[in-house]
C-alpha cells in the first residue's frame, strides 16, 4: 500500500475500459471494430471482465475499482487523469478493447507515470497488431504491458505485483 494515497489495508486498483459504444461500429456501416467483428458487445464483454476481475480483488484481497461506463473521448480521458491526481489509487489497470483507444492509453499511462501510480496495460491480441515500434513507450518502469488472448494470468501478475511491490514498500513505481 502506498502510505501517501490509500490509508486502507487493501490496495486499490482503478480500473479504465477504453472503447466507444458498441452502436458506433454496429450502426455505421463503414464502421468496424479491429476485433473481433462488428457484432462484437463492448459493454457485454466489459460485464464478463468485471465479474471476472471482482473475483480476483477477491482472492488477492485487493480492491478493483471499476466503473460501468468505458472512456473513449478525450474529454472522459481528462476526467479519469483529474480523478487520478485527485485520489491516487495504488494502481492503474487500462483495458482496451478497440484499436483506436491506444491514444487514451497513451495518455493514461503518461499520467500515471508522472503520478508515480504503476500501470497494469492489457491490451488484447487482435485490437492492435504489434507489438511494432509505436509500442516501445510501454515498455517502461511502472507499466506492466500484456498483449495476449484473453489472459487473465497475466493480468493477475501484473496486480499481483503493485500488491506485493506496496506490501514490501517497494511502492510507488518508478
Amino acid at each position: 500500500m502506498n502510505p501517501n494515497t490509500n490509508p486502507s489495508p487493501q490496495p486499490t486498483i482503478r480500473t479504465v475500459f477504453c472503447y466507444p459504444p458498441s452502436s458506433t461500429y454496429a450502426d455505421d456501416p463503414d464502421g468496424w471494430w479491429s476485433w473481433p467483428g462488428n457484432d462484437f458487445d463492448a459493454e457485454g464483454r466489459q460485464q464478463q471482465y468485471m465479474e471476472t476481475l471482482s473475483e480476483m480483488g477477491r482472492r488477492l484481497e485487493m480492491d478493483i475499482a471499476m466503473d460501468k461506463s468505458s472512456a473513449w473521448t478525450a474529454e472522459q480521458i481528462d476526467d479519469w487523469i483529474q480523478r487520478l491526481e485527485a485520489d491516487r489509487p495504488d494502481g492503474l489497470l487500462i483495458v482496451l478493447f478497440a484499436n483506436h483507444s491506444r491514444a487514451m492509453a497513451d495518455r493514461l499511462c503518461e499520467a500515471s507515470v508522472k503520478l508515480k501510480i504503476p500501470v497494469v496495460l492489457y491490451i488484447a491480441l487482435g485490437v492492435c497488431h504489434g507489438p511494432g515500434p509505436s509500442f516501445r513507450g510501454y515498455r517502461r518502469a511502472g507499466v506492466h504491458f500484456i498483449m495476449s488472448l484473453e489472459n487473465f494470468d497475466a493480468i493477475e501478475q501484473g496486480l499481483r505485483m503493485i500488491r506485493d511491490g506496496q506490501a514490501l514498500g517497494l511502492g510507488p513505481w518508478p
